[in-house]
């Protein structure tokens, strides 16, 4: 079993960096930390709906970063 993710503050640092380019209105740390909440509770429901959706999207993100590791 892996370990729990716990949203740190590099996460919401992240986040807020995102919301500040496409949301400047909402870019605060609380909106930041919401939404990364938000898509946490997101994936546990598609962990638990359907766990070869989550699979196929980890496996995305996976090779997303070896792609962007590369450039």
């Amino acid at each position: 079993m892996s370990k729990q993710y716990e949203i740190s503050e590099k996460d919401v640092d992240v986040m807020l960096r995102h919301l500040e380019l496409t949301d400047p209105e909402n870019a605060t740390r609380e909106r930041a930390r919401t939404m990364l909440e938000d898509y946490q509770a997101g994936l546990h429901g598609i962990g638990h709906s359907d766990p070869e959706k989550l699979l196929k999207l980890q496996a995305e993100i996976e090779a997303s970063k070896k792609k962007e590791s590369r450039s």
